[in-house]
């Protein structure tokens, strides 16, 4: 789930799909909640890097497919600076 500006959520669900997209074309599996938050979160941190403006974007990924197998389920958010945090 996304909130913020509507140009952004599009333009970053855009992103994302195309990175989940590109880990089931190399890897021929699906991309886990954690690497989705991760590579979403690289997204906003090289986009603040480079000089532009942040997007005006909260998010919240929810999965059961969390990379610690002591875990069933994650939920990661991800604040517009790019830095995230697993519950």
């Amino acid at each position: 789930a996304m909130t913020g500006l509507a140009s952004d959520v599009e333009h970053l669900f855009r992103v994302l799909q195309k990175q989940v997209d590109a880990h089931w074309n190399v890897h021929d599996q699906p991309a886990t909640t954690h690497s989705m938050t991760m590579d979403l979160a690289d997204t906003f941190q090289q986009e603040i890097f480079s000089g532009s403006r942040p997007f005006g974007v909260q998010c919240l990924l929810v999965g059961s497919d969390d990379h610690d197998p002591a875990r069933t389920f994650g939920v990661y958010t991800i604040d517009p600076s790019g830095n995230w945090q697993s519950w």
